[in-house]
């Protein structure tokens, strides 16, 4: 019997001993660590969970704090349980680790992975925005009325988004840096060709690319904060070729055609057209590149003729004949590469009446005019051809751009001008234009990548200007009347950079490119006068050019980042030997310099969707062989221009801040920029006019202008007005310097300018736009000891745009569009103009065919004058405006 207590009794001893064990053991289970990314930096808000890995029961769960770490404890579970640790963030890869002991650190480093966002929908009945990642996509349909026709009218519309007269787009106060059609860069830098042809319903999408960077391989080593733009189309308008075109009459003999095949497909992608016109439609405007593009080595024209252009809309005022041909042509090929081949051919016939009034206040209270009456022709004929072959992989980029272009040139005018009557100017010209761009970029493990480059550019421009009949023989003839004065000159320029890069690291980033470039130009100009019998012979020695100038640069460039979640930190370190030497009719010289150009930016994210970023950059320039030749040049019949043969040098300072905002489920957007920036420059231009001529000449002199400024954005859709609201700011203010007939002048440049706009669906039936900019400049004298005009002067500017589009019946809609002008300036009576427009369109759906008749110009304004105002100089431009108008307009589709 006692025996068998005894058993019992340790029997339950053991028992209770067991399950104090258990107790014991399943309240020890405790886990904690720290969550970081790839450059150990922590992250705040992961995710934690305590998971029965067989039953996939969570039993415990917890999120990181600011330091990334955390601490997870239970009750439940026994070590003996099968146990792990998993850590999950948003934008990375998830990580699991086995739980072994009672008690537990595991420290996790999770990796950036690419994932699909749950969308996020803003709507409100007809607005409907999606948030993924970096991107932003724009329902088309939210947006379009129906008598929006090509892409551009509905890019007008999107709030943050802009696109100015030009054709250029911006977002939230930032150029885009890539345009692409379905993921695909058909156009480059010309997009305004698919602005201006796409039709509006076959667009599904419009889609904003944040921080896009368009080499893939360099997608985690360059950080980019420029964002793009990719346009998805809808499933139609890939199945076949999409055809289009339009012909217009009107009176007084107007037309207008075009006839344009487009296709979209997954290997080929194909815009292609022609059109012609002579209604003040600008066909320049499609082959202009808002990214730069084989021009930045073109030297500037050493001569004009004209009177440029007025700030008004161009089809007020261009009078022109112009037809363009323009192929666009993407093809994918085997291994990856596309190629591409971009080629037009633009004819342009313009012509243009002006007249014109300039002052200049010279010390001494003399005041000198120059008054004109100016008709100019220009005939221009431009062939462009560019072939682009590119590979754009995650391993790997390759790049080859070869651009042949070809643009000769002819401007005719004839004008009245002060003293002289009857004068005749014929300027003509070529340009050639050949270059190859080869760029490569191959990436390895750990984030390192090597990047060649290698440019090489040739450019011929002879140009001759004549001037008939000879003016100022007692300068040019030794007072004998002469013919003509005609002057030749041209800048053949060759130019080749080359250079090696490498790239490595992601949380301290590091780069360093090792390269040279080398520019060989000459400077060849003489001025002959024709005598009544047509000999010519050179004017005088100061009136050649024969400068030979060759410019050679051996440069290093270190860059160092450190790159987190928030912050960006850059430090640019350029050091080069430039070595430059020239030979003209006067001098001759070899100069070398060790420029050191450094640069420090920062970028700190202070939220989910606003930063801050800086920039600090000291940089120096010298002068090129435009700023060097000493014999004179005639830019036109009364201005000459001459230089002191020693290289100009320019040192800059420039400090930006800026900060970025915006609330995608909102739909708001908001950017603010300061700048402050000074030149100190070594030389300065002495100006000195006389009744007749104009004379220029750059010498030795230390001139400091300082810039200060403040610009910012605004941008905010209202949901219940079904209304974009916009608007914008900037303000500045500004030093110059002025040499006028020896003596120095100083003035105080302040400008200030505002503009705003709505663009609002206010019913299914009814649109409405409006925009609005306005403006102030403001020269005032800072130092009068020299003489010169004394009195501050004031340009008033504003210019208001409205247009409302009505829709009267299914298939029939008005469009009433209207433009006011206005100016003022102190002592000058204000001057201003009305422009209204008017098109009723009826559209055939079953023929696929829209009529539109259209009268412009309906206020009758036939001349419009334009003021502008600086140091000592007040000009006034009048400018021959297109009369009213009268068109029909047949579009179809085929």
């Amino acid at each position: 019997m006692l025996f068998t207590l005894l058993k019992n009794n340790l029997l339950m001893a053991g028992c209770c001993m067991l399950l104090l064990i258990s107790v014991q053991t399943r309240a020890q289970v405790s886990v904690s660590g720290t969550v970081t990314d790839t450059t150990g930096m922590p992250i705040a808000g992961a995710s934690i969970s305590l998971v029965k890995k067989t039953k996939g029961l969570v039993v415990s769960y917890s999120i990181t704090d600011n330091k990334g770490g955390y601490h997870l404890r239970s009750n439940d579970v026994s070590i003996g349980d099968t146990l792990i640790v998993q850590a999950f963030m948003l934008g990375f890869g998830r990580r699991t680790v086995a739980v072994t002991r009672p008690e537990q650190s595991a420290d996790f480093e999770l990796h950036p992975t690419t994932f699909s966002l749950p969308e996020v929908r803003v709507q409100n009945k007809r607005i409907f925005l999606k948030l993924e990642g970096d991107t932003i996509s724009y329902s088309v349909s939210d947006f379009v009325s129906p008598q929006d026709r090509v892409l551009g009218d509905i890019i007008k519309k999107l709030p943050g988004v802009e696109m100015d007269e030009n054709g250029k787009i911006t977002y939230n106060g930032k150029d885009i840096n890539r345009f692409y059609i379905d993921g695909e860069n058909l156009l480059d830098g010309r997009y305004n060709i698919a602005t201006k042809t796409i039709p509006s319903d076959m667009v599904d999408k419009v889609q904003v690319l944040e921080n896009h960077q368009p080499i893939k391989s360099l997608k985690n080593i360059v950080p980019s904060n420029d964002p793009a733009m990719n346009i998805v189309l809808k499933d139609k308008a890939h199945l076949k070729p999409i055809g289009q075109g339009d012909l217009l009459l009107g009176l007084p003999d107007l037309y207008n055609g075009n006839i344009n095949v487009m296709l979209f497909r997954k290997k080929l992608q194909f815009i292609n057209y022609y059109k012609f016109n002579n209604t003040g439609a600008d066909l320049g405007y499609d082959v202009i590149s808002h990214f730069g593009g084989g021009q930045d080595n073109i030297p500037s024209p050493l001569m004009s003729i004209g009177a440029g252009n007025p700030p008004l809309s161009k089809a007020r005022y261009l009078f022109n004949n112009s037809g363009i041909i323009n192929l666009n042509n993407l093809v994918k090929l085997e291994n990856n590469l596309q190629l591409r081949i971009n080629a037009s051919y633009l004819y342009d016939h313009v012509y243009q009446n002006s007249s014109s009034s300039v002052s200049y206040f010279v010390p001494g209270d003399t005041v000198i005019h120059y008054d004109e009456k100016q008709y100019v022709r220009t005939v221009a004929n431009t062939f462009r051809t560019q072939f682009t072959l590119t590979a754009n992989e995650t391993k790997y980029y390759l790049n080859d751009v070869v651009l042949l272009e070809n643009t000769p040139q002819e401007v005719y005018g004839n004008l009245q001008a002060t003293g002289s009557n009857d004068i005749n100017q014929q300027l003509s010209g070529t340009v050639t234009n050949v270059s190859n761009e080869l760029n490569y970029v191959k990436t390895f493990r750990n984030n390192r990548a090597i990047e060649g480059y290698a440019y090489m550019n040739e450019v011929h421009n002879p140009a001759t200007l004549q001037v008939m009949p000879g003016l100022n023989a007692d300068v040019f003839n030794h007072g004998n009347p002469f013919a003509a004065l005609i002057q030749q000159a041209a800048i053949p320029t060759f130019y080749t950079n080359n250079y090696l890069t490498y790239r490595t690291g992601v949380k301290f980033r590091q780069s360093y490119k090792l390269g040279f470039d080398y520019r060989a130009q000459q400077l060849n100009s003489v001025l002959q006068a024709q005598q009544t019998g047509g000999s010519q012979a050179a004017v005088a020695d100061s009136f050649t050019n024969n400068l030979k100038w060759n410019r050679s640069n051996v440069f290093v460039r270190c860059d160092y980042g450190f790159v987190t979640r928030r912050i960006e930190i850059f430090l640019s370190i350029p050091m080069s030997v430039m070595y430059t030497n020239y030979s003209s009719r006067t001098a001759q010289a070899e100069v070398t310099n060790i420029p050191v150009s450094p640069s420090l930016s920062a970028k700190v994210n202070v939220g989910r969707e606003s930063y801050f970023s800086g920039l600090y950059a000291h940089n120096t320039k010298w002068g090129d062989i435009q700023t060097m030749y000493d014999g004179y040049l005639m830019q036109n019949y009364r201005s000459f221009m001459a230089n002191v043969p020693f290289i100009r040098e320019t040192g800059m300072n420039n400090v930006t801040l800026a900060y970025y905002f915006k609330n995608t489920l909102k739909i708001f957007f908001f950017n603010i920029n300061v700048s402050y920036s000074s030149m100190n420059a070594n030389s300065i231009a002495d100006n000195s006019y006389s009744s007749v001529l104009q004379q220029a000449k750059n010498i030795p002199f230390t001139s400091i202008t300082e810039n200060k400024s403040i610009t910012g954005g605004i941008s905010k859709y209202i949901f219940s007005l079904q209304t974009t609201f916009s608007a914008k700011a900037a303000v500045s203010q500004s030093t110059a310097n002025q040499l006028l007939n020896g003596n120095l002048l100083k003035s105080l440049n302040t400008s200030f300018t505002f503009g705003g706009g709505l663009n609002s669906k206010i019913t299914s039936w009814c649109n409405f736009s409006y925009t609005n900019s306005f403006s102030t400049y403001t020269n005032k004298p800072e130092d009068i000891s020299h003489g010169g005009t004394t009195s501050t002067q004031e340009v008033i500017t504003s210019q208001q745009q409205a247009e409302l589009a009505l829709t009267l019946r299914k298939n029939l809609f008005l469009k009433l569009n209207g433009e006011y002008y206005f100016a003022h300036y102190t002592g000058v009576r204000d001057n201003n103009a009305l422009f209204a427009d008017a098109t009723f369109t009826y559209k055939w759906n079953k023929l696929k065919t829209d009529i539109e008749f259209s009268l412009y110009n309906l206020a009758g304004t036939d001349e419009y004058t334009s003021i502008t105002a600086s140091a000592n100089i007040i000009s006034a431009y009048t400018y021959h405006i297109r009369p009213r108008m009268a068109a029909v307009k047949f579009l179809f589709r085929f």
